[in-house]
């Protein structure tokens, strides 16, 4: 049990034990009655603030336990929606640099070749991993360098390795959805 959630637990059992003490106290004052239909009440009133008595400790456990698993699960959803809002804005900018790449420098490549070579407007493997390079150029410049990119995988958990392959991923994405958008608009390069 993490230290935050004992002193809940050790807090609320106090307070449950105080709250036992303080009823325990007024209830002599409940009681006390000399007429038979109040003594009925009085009666009524003092089992009930009996019956409370027992279960308040209880009660007041239930509700700091209630609060302790309430604080654990706010907490897991709110690192799980910062998780996901820094894998959309990298994402994003991961799409935002193959852009900007493809209208520069792919363009450059594919306008430098010679109209009915082989191969077409179509880029090499060594074209593809310039481009690649130069993504990877732009990400850096806009995080920071490797520095920004290494928060970026200590807030993602990953391994310089595993954040290569999952940047690659959404490259090819994103070269693929503007290739789509690009035949969409009736510009098949």
């Amino acid at each position: 049990m993490p230290r935050r959630e004992k002193v809940l637990f050790w807090l609320s059992l106090f307070g449950a034990m105080l709250f036992s003490a303080v009823a325990r106290s007024q209830a002599p004052e409940l009681v006390e009655s000399t007429e038979p239909a109040k003594e009925a009440v009085s009666t009524g009133l003092a089992l009930g603030l009996s019956v409370f008595e027992l279960l308040s400790p209880v009660l007041t456990v239930l509700i700091g336990w209630i609060a302790v698993k309430l604080n654990s699960f706010l907490s897991t959803k709110i690192k799980n929606e910062t998780l996901a809002g820094v894998v959309a804005r990298f994402s994003d900018s991961v799409f935002v640099a193959v852009k900007k790449v493809n209208q520069t420098l792919r363009d450059e490549i594919v306008a430098a070749k010679k109209p009915g070579s082989a191969g077409g407007s179509k880029i090499t493997p060594e074209e593809a991993s310039k481009l690649r390079a130069a993504v990877w150029e732009e990400l850096k410049s806009e995080y920071g360098g490797m520095v920004g990119l290494s928060k970026v995988l200590g807030i993602l958990k990953l391994e310089e390795a595993s954040l290569a392959k999952w940047v690659d991923n959404r490259i090819e994405a994103a070269v693929h959805d503007t290739g789509l958008a690009k035949k969409a608009a009736g510009n098949p390069t």
